[in-house]
């Protein structure tokens, strides 16, 4: 079936779609071509004006920042001090002289560098002065202090003399002290004067007895205190010269710098105002686009809706409805795709109701065949059976009708948590049990499938029984019914964690018995043996063995030595009691000889040890008389003339 592709639809939709796709491959072009623009005007401010300003603002700064450092020059105390604030004004006034070279050059970044580069020679001379001025200044200190240590000699020289002559030095002293503090050069002139006068009248009234050493320090033309102020004072003045040098050339870099700074800000402020413009109608220009696109797609959404989604919707509602099964067939009238999916799907209704028609036949075979099937089938649903197969109703006398019968607990716990079990008991019988997940009548629901193999596990519980039961008698002796050495083998093998004792016991004389007996009478006898051991056991873990001939061997576990030599009594007890003749025995009965070993006596499971230990006594109750037992003692256990009569 094809279309016309005057009425399809797909036509009309893939025409619409590339009106669509041209408005934004148009949109894009111009959003490309704006931003372009915009770019372009972008990284004028970003990349050129913006660096710019920052780098005049920076420079503005560090030119203030020198200015800061020479006003702290004038206070340093020290050389030391003086060389660290000087060298970093040198090497902040090279950072300076680079970053002029890297603005642009105009006129502003012209008269700072050759500022900049006259201000370095005034740097090094007011640095020279400071360095002169704090010279003189710790000279001064000294002779100050030598000022004082003669001051105080020419006192005690002067105390036998006249008073006036004593006011005088002191007077000497006190100005020359008070030099420093003197705020003009014609206060200091006028001091120094006095101080020279007064020098000169002291020597020449008392010539012997003045101290050319406290003069000195102050009149030396060299390093005398007035010698040096006058020097230090040449160097306040220098001082004051450059300082007002270095104020001027500073103050100027400073306001051009400020200029330079207030150009670039102005520029950044309109390339900025233009950005924003720019931006602006860079935005109504694609508002106005997506707009009408936005309107064309509503508009195209809208037509496609009227002839295709509500014809669609149509179609949709008419599905399973015979009555409405007649507009789909008027849908089928035209050549459009509408018109084939319609087709189609009449098609598919039809092929759906014959399908579903043999759908319900093959459930109403399948239901017979459940029904009359061999196993039983449980449906189980809201805490009830709702079906059960005839096998299951007459297996389990269950009716899914009346649903009054007791299901049994185990087929409950089964069904709900709906575990594979391989052996499930239900009464009598036992099952092979299958559970899972179904939908019964739009409920969920539980099928159970249950296998009757009760006739199965009967064969497999009675084969085990015969394995058993064949095992068993290859570990046990024949005529004793005690176990033989294979038991004694597997059972050594195993760890004994707790302590035990061994029992080896041997009928005395036997070889003579059953000479003289026969060898009928001397299986009677072992068996009689055999009979007294087991009647002396304490419990099921004890083990007796048939070791030999005439030869067993008893192993007590979680028993001690007295518990054992208890039990080899018991044992001796019920062989007097039975009294069996011997006539080719000293004692003209049977008796037995008996050894004992506990493991306490044995380093380890040595096993080996062990028995040797017990055999070894047990040869000792033989060589000492028989009818004996030997543990760690040698005892007799009765009297050999006469049997005793109770245990």
């Amino acid at each position: 079936m094809k279309a016309n592709w005057k009425s399809s639809i797909s036509v009309r939709f893939n025409g619409g779609m590339l009106v669509i796709l041209v408005t934004l491959f148009i949109m894009t072009g111009l959003s490309l071509w704006m931003m372009d623009k915009f770019n372009v005007l972008s990284s004028q401010i970003s990349q050129k004006l913006v660096p710019e300003l920052s780098k005049a603002s920076d420079l503005h700064l560090a030119i203030k920042n020198v200015h800061r450092k020479m006003d702290a020059l004038k206070h340093v105390q020290s050389k030391a001090g003086n060389r660290v604030l000087v060298q970093e004004l040198i090497d902040q006034l090279q950072q300076i002289s680079i970053a002029i070279d890297s603005i642009s050059i105009d006129k502003y970044s012209q008269l700072m560098a050759a500022m900049t580069k006259e201000l370095m020679p005034i740097v090094n001379s007011y640095s020279l002065e400071v360095d002169g001025f704090i010279t003189h200044k710790n000279e001064l200190r000294k002779q100050t202090e030598l000022l004082d240590k003669y001051y105080l000699g020419q006192l005690l020289s002067l105390k036998d003399q006249q008073t006036d002559s004593a006011g005088e030095l002191n007077q000497i002293y006190t100005s020359a002290r008070s030099l420093a503090d003197q705020k003009t050069s014609f206060l200091f002139k006028n001091t120094a004067n006095n101080i020279l006068k007064t020098i000169s009248h002291l020597k020449a009234k008392q010539a012997q007895n003045s101290s050319n050493s406290f003069f000195d320090v102050i009149i030396n033309p060299q390093n005398g205190i007035i010698a040096t102020l006058e020097k230090q004072n040449e160097i306040t003045v220098n001082l004051s010269v450059l300082q007002t040098q270095t104020n001027v050339i500073i103050e100027q870099l400073i306001a051009i710098s400020f200029d330079k700074v207030n150009i670039v800000k102005a520029l950044v402020k309109d390339g900025t105002q233009q950005l924003n413009s720019t931006s602006a109608n860079f935005t109504k220009a694609l508002v106005s686009i997506v707009l009408f696109t936005t309107l064309f797609t509503l508009s195209f959404m809208y037509v496609f809706h009227r002839s295709v989604t509500k014809r669609l919707m149509l179609i949709a509602n008419s599905l399973g409805v015979k009555e409405d099964q007649e507009a789909l067939r008027h849908e089928t009238q035209s050549t459009s795709e509408i018109s084939i999916i319609a087709r189609s799907i009449l098609k598919y209704i039809a092929r759906n109701e014959q399908q579903n028609a043999e759908i319900k036949a093959n459930v109403k075979q399948l239901m017979l065949i459940i029904e009359n099937s061999n196993q039983a089938v449980i449906i189980y649903s809201e805490d009830k059976i709702v079906y059960c197969n005839h096998y299951c109703e007459q297996l389990l006398d269950v009716n899914a009708m009346s649903n009054t019968d007791i299901i049994s607990q185990n087929l409950l716990i089964a069904i709900n948590t709906m575990t594979y079990k391989d052996r499930l008991k239900v009464g009598p019988y036992i099952f092979r049990f299958f559970a899972t997940d179904i939908d019964w009548d739009g409920k969920q629901s539980t099928l159970a499938l249950l296998i009757d193999i009760t006739i199965e596990v009967k064969k497999e519980n009675q084969l085990m029984k015969t394995l058993e039961l064949v095992k068993d008698e290859s570990l046990t002796d024949t005529l004793t019914g005690l176990y033989n050495r294979r038991k004694l083998e597997l059972f050594i093998e195993q760890q004994i964690d707790m302590e035990y004792a061994l029992i080896i016991a041997d009928i005395d004389w036997f070889k003579a018995f059953n000479d003289f007996y026969g060898h009928a009478e001397g299986d009677v006898c072992i068996t009689k043996v055999a009979m007294a051991i087991k009647e002396s056991l304490r419990t099921d873990d004890d083990l007796a063995v048939r070791y030999g001939g005439e030869e067993f061997l008893i192993l007590l576990v979680n028993s001690n030595m007295s518990q054992a030599e208890l039990v080899a009594d018991r044992i001796q007890s019920i062989i007097y009691k039975f009294d069996i003749k011997h006539e080719k025995s000293k004692f003209n009965h049977l008796s037995l000889s008996l050894g004992i070993a506990h493991s306490s006596e044995i380093a380890g499971d040595n096993w080996q040890a062990l028995f040797e230990i017990a055999d070894k006594r047990l040869y000792q109750a033989k060589e000492n008389g028989r009818a004996r037992i030997v543990s760690t003692g040698e005892r007799i256990s009765f009297p050999i003339e006469k049997p005793p009569v109770n245990d």
